[in-house]
């Protein structure tokens, strides 16, 4: 892929559209550089990550990401998680039980194993600069990384029910961090998730608790997490609805 291409733009209003180079592009993450507004997001048909800025310049970092054994629809990756974090952008490869880290000054890659064949899912950076990524197996389970030393420490969040999935972790403060989980025992006649929860934890304890938000609602497959004036908002995947 080339440096430095200038992708072709057309504006209306507030927004400005920017068409990515053929052949077609399957971008997904999207994570902001908080120090210039660039952004950098997820390519499924790379495989790889992206580097857009705000004038239309575009960078292309591939990865060393063999052909997913699901691949389809041109996507030959599955890239639902990208941080920044470290000195390099990092992805959660889902396919291949990693994350992925490259030094965009360098292009040199860092590739940390999961432990059981994790599905690693979304990232997310915590106090202290630990990163944090959710897991699509191994049951209701977290994972923390430390910096410097890249030791990674798992967490579990509802005891041993394989049915559990993290999928969302957000940080209110270096003391308060809130997780998504959705529970895959499924209703079989609406096929809606059941027992999907939101939980509270603080980020900074070496053996954290999990304590349950708002126990008496009911989360339809609940993907991603703001926080709001006065709140948490909620986006229910099953139920094309918001919870407040």
């Amino acid at each position: 892929p080339a440096d430095d291409q200038k992708l072709p733009a057309v504006s209306f209003d507030a927004v400005t559209e920017f068409s990515l180079p053929s052949p077609t592009r399957s971008p997904n993450a999207i994570v902001v550089n908080q120090t210039d507004g660039s952004v950098w997001f997820g390519d499924n048909a790379l495989p790889g990550v992206d580097h857009l800025y705000a004038n239309g310049t575009l960078k292309e970092y591939p990865l060393p990401f063999p052909p997913s054994p699901e691949s389809s629809c041109g996507e030959i990756a599955y890239i639902y998680g990208i941080a920044l974090w470290n000195g390099s952008v990092w992805v959660a490869n889902e396919d291949y039980s990693g994350l992925v880290g490259i030094n965009p000054s360098t292009r040199a890659i860092t590739n940390l194993t999961l432990q059981g064949s994790a599905v690693p899912y979304t990232l997310s950076v915590g106090p202290n600069d630990y990163l944090w990524f959710t897991e699509l197996t191994n049951g209701a389970q977290v994972g923390r990384v430390t910096p410097g030393t890249d030791n990674i420490t798992y967490y579990r969040f509802s005891g041993d029910n394989s049915t559990f999935q993290s999928v969302y972790l957000l940080f209110q403060n270096s003391s308060v961090g809130y997780l998504l989980a959705n529970n895959f025992a499924t209703d079989d006649i609406n096929q809606y998730t059941v027992g999907s929860q939101l939980y509270s934890f603080d980020p900074g304890s070496t053996n954290p608790t999990f304590q349950t938000i708002g126990s008496n609602t009911t989360l339809y497959s609940p993907a991603g997490l703001a926080l709001g004036e006065g709140g948490l908002w909620i986006t229910q995947h099953d139920a094309t609805m918001m919870a407040f």
